[in-house]
C-alpha cells in the first residue's frame, strides 16, 4: 500500500463510524464520505479500495478490478460505482461481509461489461459464493440481477431454481434469507433448501384450493390447479382494483385457463433506436414466454417459428448491423421467427400503406415517439398476417402487393371489429415467463371489444424534471437528480410499456406522449398477471471518472432536460385521463369505440377538432395562469432567479467550492443557457396566447408566434428546445394537425372526410 492509500484510508476511517453508519441507515452518511474522499485524491480506484478496505477489511476490490481485462470496462465501471455511490442509491447489506461486498459490486458491474467478462467472474466464485450471490441479487433486485442470472442459468444446479424464481413460484427472497444463515454451502444443502421450496409450494397450493372449496362450489382438482399454478406461479400478482375478491379472480382465471385459447392473432411487436439488444432483455424473455406457451398448449403442428416477433428498429448501421447479428443467433438457437425490419422498408411499407405521416412525425425524418408506436400498430399486424401465409418473406411479400389488395388487408387486420390484437414491446423490459397465456387469455375473453389494456411493471422511473430545474437542488444536492433512476418495487401501470390493445393511433408528437387514448371497453372480465420488469440503466454521465457530484452534472442536464420536460408538459397540457378537461374528447366518448375504423371516424368529425381545438387553449390559458404546478411555473421560478447569489451562497456554506470552481462554472453556464430557453418557451407561449384571443385562426396565431420570437432571438425555433416542444403541440392539438395527418393519410376509404 503506497502512502497516499495509507494517508486516504486513515482519513476514511477517522470518518467513517461503523456503528453510526448502520444505525442510520448509512446511505447519506457513506455518500458523504465518498465525496470528502476527493479532497485527498482524484484518483478513483485508490478512493474505492481504501473505502471498501475501511468497510470490509477482507475485502479486496483490487483483486475484483484485477479480473476486469479491458481498460474500457474497468473505466466504465469505476465511473458507474462511484456515481452510484454518491447518489445514495445501494443497499447497505453489500457491506456487512467480504461475499455481500462482493456480492454487491458484481451486480452494478453485471450490465456494464460483456458476457464473457461476466462469466468469467461468476466462474471465479466459490459454490458459496454463488449461491449467496444469486441470493442477493434476487433480493436486491436491480438491473445487474437479470444479466447475472442469466449467467447462473448455465450451471444445470442453478437454471431450474432461477426458472421457479422467474416464475413467481419461489418468492424472490427466499434464496438470501435462507443462505444468510451458512458461512459454507454445498451442492447437497441448496438441493435440499429447493426440494424444500417445491414441498411448500404443494402445501399453497393445496391451501389455495382448501379456500376456494370454501368459498366456492368450485369444480377444478388440485391437479388443474397445480398445472395453473406451475405457469402463472404464486408471487408477483398485478391484480385490477375490480370489486371480485383476489380468490374471485383466480376462480375465473381457472375457469378461462382450461379452455386453451389460441394466440394466433396475438402480434408481438417492439420498437428500438441506437440501443443494443445484446444487452437488453425483452427479445430473450418472449422466447420464454414463447416456449412456456408452447409446452403449455401442447399443440404439435406448431413450432416457435410459427410465432413472428417483429422488431422495428431505426438504429444507425453500426448498431442495426450487430443488432442483426443477433437476432440472427436467437432464431438459429431456439428456431424463432424474429423479424428485424429498418427504416427504409418501414417508411417504404408506411408509404404503400399510405400511412407515412403518422409513422414518419420527427423534424429529422425519424419516427418519433408517436410515430414509432403508430408504425407498430399499423404495420406490424399487416405484416404478422401476411407471414401466416408467407412466413418470412412477409416483408418482400407486403411490398410487392398491389396497393389496393394490401389497403384491403389493412381495414381487415387492423381497421375492423376483429382487428388483430398487439403486444407492445420495449427493449429495456423483461417479462416474465406467462406472459403470452395471460395476454391471450385475455384477448381472447375481449376479442369482440376494441380495448386497450395499460401495461404493468416495476423498476425504474424515468421521466420526472421537476428536481434538476431546482438550482437549489442542484447545487447543494445535485445527487438527488439521479434518484427517479433508481430501482423501485413500486407497481406501476403503464400506458405503452407492455400494454395489450386492439390496433390504435398515437398523437403526431415527436416530443413522445405516450397517453392512453381510445377508451379501453367498460369491463374487464379479468386479469390476473405478473408484472414485467423495467431494467432499464442508470443515466449517469459516463464521459469521465466523476471526481466530486458535479462531475457530468451539465452535460447530463442538457441531453435530460428537453427530453422529459417535453413529455411532463405534453402531459399538463393534454391531461389524458383526466375526461372533464382533456383536449382530446375521444376520451370522453360514452361508449368505447367499436374498431380503430369508429375511432378514426369520430376523431376526424370537424365538430370533434373544433372542441379539442377550443378546450386545448383553455388548458394553455390555465396551464400559464400559475394556477397550478407545473412546468410552466418551474419555469417561471427558474427565470426569477438570482443565479450569482445562488452561486455565492453555495460557495460561503461550502468552502471546498474551490476544488471544482470549473465544473460549477460550467453549471452556471449551462443554468443561464436554461433560464434563457425558459424565456423564449414562455415568450411563445404568451405570444400564440395573445394572438388566439385576437381571434386568429389556429394556425395563423402559431405562425405569428414563431415569428416573433425567432426574430426576438435571431434563430429558428427548433434550435428552443422547449418552446419547439410547445409550437409542435399547438400545431398538432391546438391548430388540428393531429385531424389534418389521419385525413392525409390511410387508404381513402377509411377516412369519410377526406
Amino acid at each position: 500500500m503506497g502512502k497516499e492509500e495509507r494517508l486516504l484510508k486513515r482519513f476514511i476511517e477517522e470518518e467513517l463510524d461503523i456503528t453510526a453508519l448502520f444505525e442510520s441507515g448509512g446511505a447519506y452518511h457513506l455518500s458523504d464520505i465518498v465525496e470528502r474522499c476527493f479532497l485527498q485524491t482524484s484518483n478513483a480506484r485508490t478512493i474505492l479500495t481504501c473505502l471498501f478496505s475501511s468497510l470490509v477489511p477482507t475485502f479486496d476490490f483490487n483483486h475484483l478490478l484485477a479480473k476486469i481485462s479491458s481498460s474500457n470496462e474497468r473505466k466504465t465501471f469505476l465511473t458507474f460505482l462511484l456515481h452510484h455511490l454518491l447518489s445514495r442509491n445501494f443497499s447497505l447489506q453489500a457491506f456487512v461481509s467480504k461475499t455481500a461486498c462482493s456480492s454487491y459490486l458484481i451486480q452494478q458491474l453485471a450490465p456494464l461489461v460483456k458476457e464473457v467478462t461476466l462469466t468469467k467472474l461468476w466462474h471465479g466464485l466459490s459454490l458459496t459464493d454463488k449461491i449467496k450471490t444469486l441470493g442477493f441479487c434476487y433480493k436486491n433486485y436491480e438491473e445487474g440481477t437479470f444479466f447475472l442470472s442469466q449467467i447462473a442459468r448455465k450451471n444445470p444446479i442453478f437454471k431450474k431454481f432461477c426458472d421457479y424464481i422467474d416464475r413467481g413460484l419461489i418468492d424472490r427472497a427466499a434464496l438470501f434469507d435462507w443462505a444468510a444463515n451458512y458461512s459454507s454451502l454445498s451442492k447437497s444443502q441448496f438441493a435440499l433448501f429447493f426440494a424444500q421450496q417445491k414441498r411448500e409450494i404443494k402445501t399453497k397450493i393445496s391451501q389455495m384450493h382448501s379456500e376456494l372449496e370454501n368459498q366456492y362450489s368450485v369444480q377444478i382438482s388440485v391437479a388443474k390447479l397445480s398445472k395453473f399454478v406451475s405457469i402463472f406461479g404464486l408471487y408477483g400478482f398485478q391484480l385490477p382494483a375490480e370489486e371480485a375478491s383476489p380468490n374471485q379472480q383466480l376462480l375465473n382465471y381457472l375457469h378461462a385457463f382450461q379452455e386453451h385459447p389460441k394466440v394466433d392473432k396475438l402480434v408481438l411487436a417492439m420498437p428500438t433506436r441506437s440501443r443494443e439488444l445484446e444487452k437488453l432483455p425483452w427479445l430473450s424473455s418472449m422466447l420464454s414466454c414463447l416456449s412456456l406457451l408452447l409446452h403449455y398448449q401442447n399443440r404439435p403442428d406448431m413450432a416457435m417459428k410459427d410465432y413472428p416477433i417483429f422488431v422495428f428498429d431505426q438504429s444507425e448501421p453500426k448498431i442495426f448491423q450487430k443488432n442483426s447479428t443477433y437476432i440472427k443467433k436467437l432464431n438459429t438457437l431456439h428456431k424463432a421467427s424474429i423479424i428485424h425490419l429498418g427504416s427504409k422498408e418501414l417508411i417504404s411499407l408506411a408509404k404503400k400503406l399510405s400511412i407515412e405521416k403518422m409513422v414518419v412525425t420527427a423534424p429529422d425524418g425519424h419516427f418519433g415517439y408517436g410515430g414509432a408506436r403508430n408504425a407498430i400498430f399499423l404495420i406490424a399486424p399487416v405484416l404478422h398476417a401476411l407471414f401466416q401465409k408467407h412466413g418470412p418473406a412477409c416483408i418482400a411479400k407486403a411490398l410487392s402487393t398491389p396497393e389496393k389488395e394490401l389497403h384491403m388487408l389493412f381495414k381487415q387486420v387492423i381497421c375492423s371489429e376483429n382487428a388483430l390484437t398487439v403486444h407492445m414491446g420495449e427493449d429495456d423490459l423483461w417479462e416474465p415467463p406467462a406472459t403470452l397465456i395471460a395476454d391471450s387469455l385475455f384477448a381472447h375473453y375481449n376479442k369482440n371489444d376494441y380495448f386497450f389494456r395499460m401495461g404493468s411493471c416495476i423498476g425504474r422511473e424515468t421521466t420526472q424534471v421537476h428536481g434538476s430545474f431546482d438550482i437549489g437542488s442542484l447545487l447543494y444536492d445535485c445527487r438527488s437528480v439521479y434518484a427517479q433512476f433508481a430501482w423501485s418495487e413500486k407497481q406501476t401501470l403503464t400506458g405503452m410499456r407492455a400494454a395489450l390493445t386492439k390496433p390504435k393511433i398515437c398523437l403526431n408528437l415527436p416530443c413522445g406522449n405516450e397517453e392512453a387514448h381510445l377508451q379501453p371497453q367498460k369491463t374487464t372480465i379479468f386479469d390476473y398477471r405478473r408484472c414485467a420488469y423495467h431494467l432499464s440503466g442508470w443515466r449517469y454521465p459516463t464521459g469521465e471518472i466523476p471526481t466530486s457530484r458535479f462531475t457530468g452534472i451539465t452535460h447530463f442536464l442538457r441531453a435530460h432536460n428537453p427530453y422529459v420536460l417535453g413529455l411532463q408538459l405534453t402531459e399538463e397540457l393534454l391531461r389524458p385521463i383526466e375526461y372533464s378537461t382533456t383536449p382530446l374528447v375521444w376520451n370522453r366518448h360514452q361508449e368505447p369505440f367499436s374498431s380503430l375504423q369508429e375511432a378514426i371516424d369520430y376523431i376526424v368529425d370537424e365538430k370533434i377538432t373544433k372542441s379539442m381545438q377550443e378546450q386545448f387553449w383553455r388548458n394553455l390559458e390555465e396551464y400559464l395562469s400559475e394556477q397550478r404546478v407545473t412546468t410552466a411555473t418551474v419555469l417561471q421560478d427558474l427565470i426569477d432567479l438570482d443565479i450569482e447569489k445562488e452561486f455565492l451562497d453555495q460557495r460561503l456554506l461550502d468552502p471546498t467550492t474551490c476544488l471544482y470552481e470549473k465544473e460549477l462554472q460550467n453549471l452556471k453556464s449551462y443554468i443561464k443557457e436554461l433560464v434563457q430557453q425558459a424565456k423564449e418557451y414562455k415568450e411563445f407561449a404568451m405570444t400564440v396566447l395573445a394572438e388566439m384571443k385576437k381571434g386568429k385562426n389556429p394556425k395563423i396565431a402559431i405562425d405569428l408566434a414563431k415569428m416573433a420570437v425567432e426574430k426576438n432571438y435571431q434563430r429558428p425555433i427548433e434550435s428552443m428546445p422547449f418552446a419547439h416542444t410547445l409550437y409542435l403541440v399547438c400545431l398538432s392539438v391546438g391548430a388540428g394537425g393531429f385531424q389534418e395527418a389521419l385525413r392525409g393519410c390511410f387508404p381513402k376509404a377509411l377516412i369519410p372526410h377526406a
